[in-house]
């Protein structure tokens, strides 16, 4: 017997081996895309009802997604929402430290007590003045770090509306998976 002719039948005899396994193989599971495809589709309703919204969003590196929103009429709102997936916790934790350490102090004040619902970490900053209520929010939940941006020239407040914008895309995050 040749020597391609003994490979193939060590091939088939491995196979066969195989398949009087007593365990059956593990059942695949889909895994959900690494970055929302449209983050502003994860708005709720609500939240984004009179708002004109754009999104990008890239799988490469560190998965993505950013999402834009604006109104079109008063009240002036002027919005970001961003996304971002890590490889482990850890640098989520590096990327949500930076994010709060590029708020602003000397601009806008802590809220005391301010929680992201769905969040494992939170942190903010709000000012209002002059009739512009500006916020900026980050929050972290395992290796996600998502951020929001929000200023407002009356209607609902800027730090409710980041805290509004954050929950309802973290809750629909788990629903779409």
């Amino acid at each position: 017997m040749g020597v391609r002719a003994t490979a193939l039948t060590l091939a088939a005899l491995f196979l066969v081996a195989g398949c009087g396994a007593d365990e059956p193989p593990a059942a695949v599971e889909s895994v959900p895309p690494p970055a929302p495809a449209d983050l502003c589709a994860l708005v709720p309703e609500g939240v984004s009802r009179g708002l004109q919204s754009s999104a990008s969003s890239e799988d490469g590196g560190d998965p993505r997604a950013v999402c834009s929103l604006r109104s079109t009429s008063d009240p002036s709102v002027r919005a970001v929402v961003t996304w971002l997936q890590l490889e482990e916790e850890n640098p989520a934790d590096v990327v949500l430290r930076s994010q709060c350490a590029a708020i602003d102090r000397s601009r806008l004040d802590e809220p005391k007590g301010f929680a992201v619902e769905g969040a494992i970490q939170t942190c903010a900053g709000t000012r209002e003045a002059r009739g512009e209520d500006v916020a900026s929010v980050a929050v972290r939940r395992g290796r996600e770090v998502l951020t929001a941006r929000v200023e407002t020239r009356g209607g609902t407040a800027a730090l409710q509306r980041s805290q509004q914008l954050l929950e309802g895309v973290l809750a629909e995050i788990d629903t779409g998976r």
